[in-house]
Order: C-alpha cells, then sequence, then structure tokens
C-alpha cells in the first residue's frame, strides 16, 4: 500500500488507528461485514462425515455475549451498564452481540449489536434472513420461544434448540428439535438422564 510514495514512511500506532477509526464511523464498518461476510466452509454435502456439517445440513449456531465498550456519555447513553454489587454500575458500559456463526470454522457470517438491556431472543430475529435452507441451526435454551421457532422454521432452515426443563416445551427434556427435511422425523426430544438437576 505504500510503494511509490516519497521519503520514508511511519507506520501509524495503536492510538492513531483507534482516531482513525472513531472518525470513520461505525457505517461503513458495518456495510462491509454484512458486503463480505459469509460462511467459509466447504459445501455442506461435502462436509456431512465431519464437523461442518451433519446429514448433507450446514452446521450453523446462533449465540449472544455482552462486550465492554469505551467509557464515554454517548456509549453509556445507548447500550447501558450492567449492575454489580451494592447498586453499584459497573466500570465500562457494555454492548450485546448476537452472531449467527459456521461451526466447523467458526467464522461469524451475520451479528447485530445492540444496547445491553435488549434481549438476545429480540435481536436473533434480525440475523434470520441469512438463515437458509440446508443448514441446521444450533441455539441454547435462553432463547427459545414459539414465536421465534415458528419465524426460524420460515427459513427453511432445519433446527436444533435446547429448551427449558421448566419452560413452555411441556417434557422432561433438556432439548428438542423439528427438523423438515426429507427422511428426517417431525420432532424428538431427549429425556434428560435422571441424576441431571433441572438447570433455571
Amino acid at each position: 500500500m505504500v510503494v511509490g510514495l516519497a521519503g520514508p514512511v511511519r507506520a501509524a500506532d495503536k492510538s492513531a488507528i483507534f482516531q482513525a477509526r472513531a472518525r470513520l464511523g461505525s457505517e461503513p464498518v458495518q456495510a462491509l461485514f454484512e458486503r463480505v461476510a459469509r460462511p467459509i466452509g466447504a459445501a455442506a454435502a461435502a462436509v456431512t462425515a465431519g464437523p461442518g456439517g451433519v446429514a448433507g445440513r450446514r452446521l450453523v449456531a446462533v449465540d449472544g455475549t455482552c462486550l465492554d465498550v469505551a467509557d464515554t456519555a454517548e456509549n453509556d447513553a445507548f447500550f447501558g451498564r450492567p449492575g454489580v454489587n451494592k447498586g453499584e454500575r459497573a466500570a465500562f458500559p457494555q454492548a450485546r452481540l448476537v452472531a449467527l456463526a459456521e461451526c466447523c470454522t467458526h467464522a461469524m457470517f451475520a451479528a447485530v449489536v445492540g444496547p445491553l438491556s435488549t434481549g438476545e431472543p429480540t435481536m436473533i430475529g434480525g440475523l434470520l434472513p441469512r438463515v437458509e435452507p440446508g443448514m441446521l441451526l444450533l441455539a441454547d435454551r435462553g432463547i427459545f420461544s414459539y414465536a421465534l421457532w415458528r419465524k426460524a422454521s420460515a427459513t427453511g432452515a432445519d433446527l436444533l434448540w435446547r429448551t427449558r426443563t421448566d419452560g413452555p416445551v411441556r417434557s422432561r427434556s433438556s432439548w428438542s428439535t423439528c427438523r423438515t427435511g426429507p427422511g428426517w422425523p417431525s420432532c424428538a426430544a431427549r429425556p434428560a438422564p435422571r441424576n441431571e438437576p433441572s438447570r433455571p
């Protein structure tokens, strides 16, 4: 990138990169991610026997986490801060990140960032347009709702989601499935082991 420039070139330090990124703003970075982020593993049919696929489906997962962000008034107002002991607030604001990732490569191909007060199930709805037939979508028990399940099913993907044992699914199971492809049973459930405590 510096070939042809006259004179010595000084490499930018971390502070300069941070300041340049702040001047750029988030919109161009978001647009670039949405344009280039894709599953990068082999085609689902080619990875059936390996960790990247199951029965010809591409194995993907949706999950969320919280990230510390810079301690500024703007971030505090938009993202918020989690509570800590004795009614105090955390040292840094936190953003909630929810993403779709390809299991065999760990490549995130869709993501949404929002305030800490917005729950993962609400944010996942914005990722569903990136889910498509030929995928097997994994999800943990914290996101399950009937409305979200219906929306995810409408994408044509197969679903394998954990559910709470004390939740709306009336069975002693730690996960339930709904699979729509040829040769798959419509539903299945794995009973929780007798010595496995019921977890909230």
